[in-house]
């Protein structure tokens, strides 16, 4: 079983929370509950959180690993999780306020992973990556934590440089909670199903 990485360090400045993943979402549920069912259902590895804020996930009784470089961005959350589950041949990097992933997405990632072994990230029907969404096979640990020593701290950069394997996924299981406008579409979503 391939273990999973929520990443979950960000601010939250433009939602205004910076915990985006627990934001209640109109049908009672969170992004953090979708996605843990979501890795539950897909049979996943345990989950670890990488958070600057550890009190929301260890109330919950998730393990939590600190960013390796404070404020470097979602990439040093990789690092850690990497780290953290080193003895795994990969990690499936989710970003923690994407609640339409969802079983049958993971499922199509880790699929892709076994037939490669190589880096997997999610892309858009355009063809555009979701760097967030990754199967990273921790090998690559040294490689990001080069890049972060370097002053890289971008994970697009960092994963186009591995000439990734692409999978597409839909916009619903892409959709993130950036905005406010985010939330009130996936309120509606919700409300509409």
């Amino acid at each position: 079983m391939i273990p999973v990485g929520l990443i979950a360090g960000g601010r939250g400045s433009r939602l205004g929370t910076a915990h985006k993943c627990l934001v209640e979402l109109g049908d009672g549920s969170c992004a953090l509950d979708r996605l843990l069912s979501a890795c539950r259902d897909a049979a996943t590895g345990p989950v670890v959180v990488a958070a600057n804020d550890a009190t929301p996930f260890l109330a919950r009784g998730l393990p939590v690993v600190a960013d390796s470089v404070p404020d470097a961005g979602p990439l040093a959350g990789i690092a850690a999780v990497l780290a953290h589950h080193h003895d795994a041949p990969a990690v499936l990097v989710l970003a923690a306020d994407q609640p339409g992933l969802d079983a049958a997405a993971l499922r199509a990632l880790l699929a892709a992973w076994q037939s490669t072994g190589r880096l997997i990230v999610a892309c858009d029907a355009a063809g555009r990556m979701h760097p967030l969404v990754a199967v990273v096979p921790v090998s690559l640990a040294s490689t990001v934590q080069d890049a972060l020593r370097s002053g890289v701290h971008a994970v697009h950069r960092c994963w186009t440089a591995q000439a990734p394997q692409l999978v597409p996924l839909s916009e619903l299981a892409l959709a993130d909670l950036d905005h406010p406008a985010d939330l009130t579409r996936w309120r509606d979503a919700v409300r509409n199903i």
